[in-house]
């Protein structure tokens, strides 16, 4: 059984481009001018920082549940701790301005953009990479890996790891329109890049590892309200809190340590407003044992987005294997690939369809040695009865290679329902 009718990206359900203009740019333009004459500009530049802190109330540095202190507490404070200042570690952005601006002009150079706002960096603050075997950096994110070949880390699929960023963006922009034409968002929210946004979407993603792939997340998606980074190794868990402050993400990336299935399954009973919007599974096999939590835990018309690296097993290596684990037989032909493909949709189909759920495909790719499909998940008892026609049994010449479907069912539409 297979999956045999669906388009990518039908028209109703398309996610709509757009490019994203942020803060950060016109702070880098304005840094790279201040900086042939630091000293000059100490005055402007730190209130422009101040400003800047404010206006967005974000940063890396420190909790947003922090409060900027008075300005003229602050400048008491440096008064009377001096030029030394600038090598505290203190959580509040503010106070590190000031301290720069009271450094001399060679540890006022020391600025980095943050979130859109310019902050500097105090000694000390750096994670040490020396403890560490290596340093990967990807995307916006740098991530940190013990000595011990303990995490798992696939360069290959940074490809996979792009695409997700790209599809996620858009989810999440439809998201903040559809809440823009509801009214539901804030007026002062901010919809960026790292900055967390109360009403924006909930992002699970089980088999997390190094934490990579959530943290890119947050670096790179707007409107994010919560990403949940889980693992079920312990070792796993204490490299993602490390790439999390060493990232400085912890106001949107949460780690967990748990079996991602019976997480999932918690959250199964759930109110439809506490699911997930995107859940995505990147397991290092087949995914088939964490399917069916899914399509519980996930919201009406949220994104569930699924790995597969099994593909011989797909592609028609072990056909009974396959059965098992996805509900169809794979076939050993020029289409193989994209067998694969519709024999995952079939499977996370079957399963959503036990919940009185549906899914509609958007984009299904096979790269490298893996396959990975984007699909909507939506609740209607009524749309669920059109599923057998989405399915067909496939018979393949083994001379010629040609085929031919025979459909499972037929949809018709009665007069009643036009």
């Amino acid at each position: 059984m297979e999956f045999v009718k669906g388009q990518l990206f039908e028209p109703e359900n398309d996610l709509p481009g757009g490019a994203y203009a942020t803060h950060t740019d016109s702070l880098e333009n304005k840094h790279d001018e201040q900086q042939e004459n630091p000293q000059s500009q100490n005055s402007e530049l730190f209130e422009q920082k101040v400003s800047d802190v404010n206006q967005f109330n974000i940063s890396r540095t420190y909790d947003q549940s922090h409060h900027l202190p008075a300005l003229e507490t602050m400048k008491t404070e440096a008064a009377s701790n001096g030029s030394d200042e600038c090598n505290r570690n203190d959580s509040s952005p503010a106070v590190n301005l000031l301290a720069a601006n009271e450094c001399n002009a060679q540890q006022v150079n020391s600025w980095k953009i943050d979130r859109g706002v310019l902050i500097p960096l105090p000694h000390g603050r750096e994670t040490d990479k020396a403890a560490y075997a290596h340093v990967i950096k990807e995307g916006n994110a740098e991530i940190l890996f013990p000595k011990k070949n303990e995490v798992f880390y696939n360069p290959v699929q940074e490809f996979n790891r792009d695409l997700t960023c790209a599809v996620i963006s858009q989810f999440s922009k439809l998201n903040y329109d559809t809440q823009c034409m509801a009214s539901l968002v804030d007026d002062h929210a901010v919809f960026a890049p790292g900055v967390r946004l109360e009403s924006g979407v909930t992002i699970f993603e089980g088999l997390s590892a190094s934490g990579l792939r959530s943290i890119r997340f947050a670096l790179e998606i707007p409107g994010i309200k919560t990403v949940l980074c889980n693992d079920m190794s312990y070792d796993a868990v204490e490299n993602i809190k490390q790439n999390i402050t060493h990232n400085r993400v912890e106001n949107i990336v949460q780690p967990s340590q748990s079996d991602a299935a019976a997480y999932m399954y918690s959250y199964a009973s759930k109110r439809e407003a506490e699911k997930f919007d995107v859940i995505d599974l990147d397991p290092y096999g087949s995914p088939a044992i964490f399917l069916d939590a899914a399509v519980q835990a996930i919201k009406n018309g949220g994104l569930l987005c699924v790995t597969c690296t099994d593909t011989a097993v797909l592609c028609g290596n072990g056909a009974e294997t396959c059965f098992a684990k996805y509900g169809g037989m794979s076939l050993r032909a020029k289409f193989c690939h994209e067998m694969a493909l519709r024999l995952l949709l079939n499977s996370l189909e079957s399963h959503a369809n036990h919940y009185s759920r549906y899914i509609v495909p958007l984009v299904s790719i096979s790269a490298d040695f893996y396959i990975r499909v984007f699909v909507r998940v939506y609740t209607s008892a009524k749309d669920v009865k059109n599923s057998a026609s989405k399915r067909a049994l496939v018979f393949s010449c083994t001379g010629c290679e040609s085929f031919h479907l025979l459909h499972m069912g037929k949809s018709l539409v009665n007069d009643s329902d036009q």
